[in-house]
């Protein structure tokens, strides 16, 4: 029997303050919010009364993303998105007022640029060597 597993669906982002995390993600990325509710004690479990599930999607494709305030510490995730252009997105997230350290770089698995949330996660942005014009 083999197992066939598809694509991953979701990534939890801890955060300390889902509401400035949530501005930042649908502001700044593009991100929809897809659910935003609170969890009853049953579902919350170990995140206890007053947890609140936030599911937002990012602008394309690729995994859903839940903002949570009751798992590993705030910024500790790194996570990668890809774009097809990586000069307009660096463009276009600098016009809404992200303070990117570096310009986009040169790797051999693409070019690339990182930004942080404001609480510190990681997301390098990179286009893909496929995306990039030869």
């Amino acid at each position: 029997m083999t197992m066939d597993l598809g694509r991953i669906s979701l990534l939890t982002i801890p955060v300390t303050d889902q509401e400035r995390a949530k501005a930042f993600y649908t502001d700044a990325l593009g991100f929809d919010e897809k659910i935003d509710y609170a969890m009853d004690t049953t579902e919350a479990g170990a995140a206890g009364s007053g947890a609140r599930w936030l599911m937002l999607s990012p602008p394309q494709a690729g995994p859903d993303i839940v903002l949570s305030t009751w798992t590993t510490p705030p910024g500790t995730s790194h996570v990668s998105i890809e774009t097809d252009n990586i000069e307009t997105t660096w463009q276009t997230l600098t016009n809404r007022g992200l303070t990117i350290d570096q310009r986009p770089q040169d790797a051999a698995w693409g070019r690339w640029f990182q930004i942080h949330d404001p609480d510190g996660n990681t997301w390098l942005i990179v286009q893909p060597p496929s995306q990039m014009d030869h």
